[in-house]
């Protein structure tokens, strides 16, 4: 076993070669919207520039990181989604991959919109760039908790980002070449108004993976075609990825590892605005698709409408939308690998055997591959109201969810109330609380697994924000945020590693859904401070948050496995003479929980007893896994000609070669035995050098 974490830490040394960022502009922090339509007639194709939203509040300012600085922020590889990972409130729980838990809730009640339409993921495999070319972003509004009626579907954060459409100053051309990986932007300005981007890269790191390593393969594609006319919007994108692991340790359970995801997506969008009305009305449809690199799994084929309507007065906003949904889910057995892993046999038992061939011995998936009919329907009104003009603004509203599939049928009531006050040009105030509902999800998100399971019932999530934003001088800003969120029925993963006091598979369920999937009730609280600095030479922030995530186990309530006490993250970034900027990001973190138990030969031993499945009388997550620090550096150089650019950048991830570390791995009944005493820390050291060259006019 301790071959996997020493081959995975090769995957994402590799995998950070992928990264290419933009050239650095910094934008105003203002609460401005730079998707505006206004455009620099010498602007560079970059000159679109992404931004991050915190806690947005409709009725109120917003808080922004705006600008190119979120597409050359070291540590995100060039993609603005990453920007998010550098913020208060998100941890990861295991370095190095985009997987987040926010505000406490599992990673997989994180909801991820693209244009309004929801997106299985956001990343390729591993530690990959952005599945949509990163100068198509106009901007990601990340929604930590204590958002309004207008976002559902999630009973944790949602991250929603904007495309843009080509630009209208002609035809122009970007290029990127990476040390595997190529990927392009084409934009057309036609006659009548018409506007078209074509969009996409292509992976392709066999070559070198395999002279570090020729049992790893893994290739990747996305595209993204976008064509506006007038009052329409047309729509096309997808993503792939593939992964094969071929590890042979002669174990029973050993066999190939291997992966396979898919998406497809089509949208045709009418919107428009006229006097104080403005509508958006939606036709969209899709194909998912996660299994094994043979073709079998999971996939989903869907079909929905979506639009709204919003009227605004002079002190009163309304905004009434609706969507539905209709998909179709079948599933063929397959084979990942996973029982290559110690903690799956376990979870598993002797019930369950190898799947070498799928054809010959069973591996049911479960509700996850059931053939079955999906239908969700969602309503919801919003209303902004100015209480008292300029100063104190609510806006209320509810939402109604409604999930069917067979003879199951959830629905789901959600209100929700932010207010906002502004109690001086440079000092307010904002509350929000509310109900956020979803149906059972997997642990971590994936193409073509959702609406299934439906008598786990909705998973749940009531929260309440209370947020503090001071202006200071010399541009700065502070925001202090304090949280508590209470959850019920949320789907988190199997133990990684003791199984001792872990929420049991829920009996509902079989096969593989119920060995990966697990349901408890529990809590989040905590308080951040984000202090930044968005306009002139020199910018960055640091982002602190105090936080607590607990789940109700069957000896009690303990902390949750994604818990970490305190997370830092320093940023910053300095524009330096001939079109060099510098910049590095600090972050440290405490250790996710874990269980420790003693190990001894005697036979009634608690590690003897867990393994029968018998009460051990030790605590779950009684300890912590190490503390976490990792320094990222990156370095950006342009040049700028007549009509064209250049631009360069070298970045390096965990400079520091910290260590990522996974779990504890106990000895089985023979090692015990044979004197082993200790359990192993099974980790990773990694680092991630990453150079690109761009070039486009």
């Amino acid at each position: 076993m301790a071959k996997c974490p020493l081959l995975l830490g090769v995957i994402l040394g590799l995998g950070g070669l992928a990264g290419l960022g933009s050239p650095a502009q910094v934008a105003s922090a203002t609460a401005s919207d730079p998707s505006d339509g206004k455009e620099s007639p010498d602007a560079a194709p970059s000159s679109f520039g992404a931004r991050v939203v915190a806690d947005r509040i409709k009725t109120g300012d917003l808080s922004v990181v705006s600008g190119e600085s979120v597409r050359t922020q070291p540590g995100t590889l060039g993609d603005p989604f990453r920007v998010i990972q550098l913020l208060p409130g998100v941890v990861a729980p295991i370095a190095g991959l985009p997987l987040w838990s926010i505000r406490g809730a599992s990673p997989g009640t994180t909801g991820f919109y693209l244009d309004g339409m929801r997106l299985p993921q956001l990343f390729h495999l591993l530690i990959g760039g952005g599945v949509v070319h990163a100068d198509l972003i106009d901007r990601v509004d990340f929604y930590p908790s204590g958002y309004d009626v207008t976002m559902g579907k999630a009973a944790g954060g949602i991250v929603s980002a904007t495309t843009r459409p080509a630009r209208s100053d002609g035809q122009h051309l970007d290029l990127s070449l990476r040390l595997y990986d190529i990927g392009g932007l084409a934009e057309f300005s036609l006659p009548k108004g018409v506007r078209i981007s074509v969009s996409g890269h292509y992976g392709y790191p066999g070559p070198l993976l395999k002279a570090f390593d020729d049992r790893i393969q893994i290739d990747y594609w996305d595209y993204q075609l976008r064509l506006d006319w007038r009052f329409l919007t047309f729509q096309v994108l997808g993503g792939y990825d593939a992964l094969a692991l071929s590890i042979n340790q002669d174990l029973e359970y050993s066999s190939p590892q291997s992966t396979k995801m898919m998406f497809h997506r089509a949208q045709l969008r009418l919107h428009g605005e006229r006097d104080k009305l403005a509508w958006e009305g939606a036709v969209f449809g899709g194909y998912d698709l996660a299994g094994d690199v043979s073709g079998r799994g999971v996939d989903k084929l869907m079909a929905g409408v979506r639009g709204f309507v919003r009227l605004r007065l002079s002190r009163l906003t309304l905004q009434l939308g609706t969507e539905v949904e209709v998909a179709r889910f079948s599933g063929e057995r397959f084979d990942v690998g996973l029982r290559s892993l110690a903690f799956i046999r376990n979870a598993e038992g002797p019930a369950r055997i190898s799947g070498k061939d799928p054809d010959v011995t069973p591996d049911e998936l479960g509700e996850i591959g059931s053939r079955r009919v999906g239908v969700t329907s969602s309503f919801y009104l919003h209303s902004e109201l100015a209480l008292w003009p300029q100063r104190l603004l609510l806006s209320a509203g509810g939402r109604l969810d409604v999930y069917h599939v067979a003879e199951e049928t959830l629905i789901g009531f959600d209100p929700r109330v932010q207010l906002r006050f502004v109690a001086t040009p440079w000092l307010s105030f904002s509350a929000a609380v509310g109900v956020y509902q979803q149906p059972p999800a997997f642990p971590v998100l994936l193409p073509g697994i959702d609406t299934f399971a439906l008598k786990l019932g909705l998973q749940r999530s009531r929260s309440t924000v209370i947020s503090q934003d001071l202006q200071l001088p010399l541009s700065l800003s502070l925001r202090l945020s304090g949280f508590y969120q209470r959850f019920s029925n949320m789907t988190d993963m199997p133990p990684l590693g003791s199984s001792v006091c872990a929420a049991p598979p829920p009996e509902s369920l079989h096969g593989t859904t119920a060995t990966l999937v697990r349901v408890a009730d529990g809590n989040a609280y905590g308080m951040e401070v984000w202090l930044r600095r968005s306009v002139g030479r020199f910018t960055g922030w640091i982002a602190y948050t105090l936080s607590r995530s607990e789940r109700s186990y069957p000896c009690g309530v303990r902390p949750a496995d994604y818990d970490q006490t305190h997370v830092l993250q320093v940023v910053a970034q300095a524009q330096l003479p001939r079109g060099f900027v510098a910049g590095f990001r600090i972050q440290f973190n405490t250790g996710r929980p874990e269980t420790l138990i003693p190990i001894d030969s005697d036979p009634s031993s608690p590690l003897q007893q867990a393994a029968e499945g018998r009460s051990s009388g030790v605590l779950r997550n009684n300890m912590r896994l190490p503390n976490y620090v990792q320094l990222d550096v990156r370095i950006d150089k342009r040049w700028a000609f007549r009509k064209w650019y250049l631009h360069a950048f070298l970045e390096v991830v965990n400079a520091t070669f910290s260590r990522t570390n996974l779990y504890l791995a106990y000895p089985s009944s023979d090692d015990i035995a044979a004197g082993k005493k200790s359990a192993e820390l099974l980790g990773f050291n990694w680092i991630l050098p990453s150079l690109g060259l761009r070039g486009g006019f």
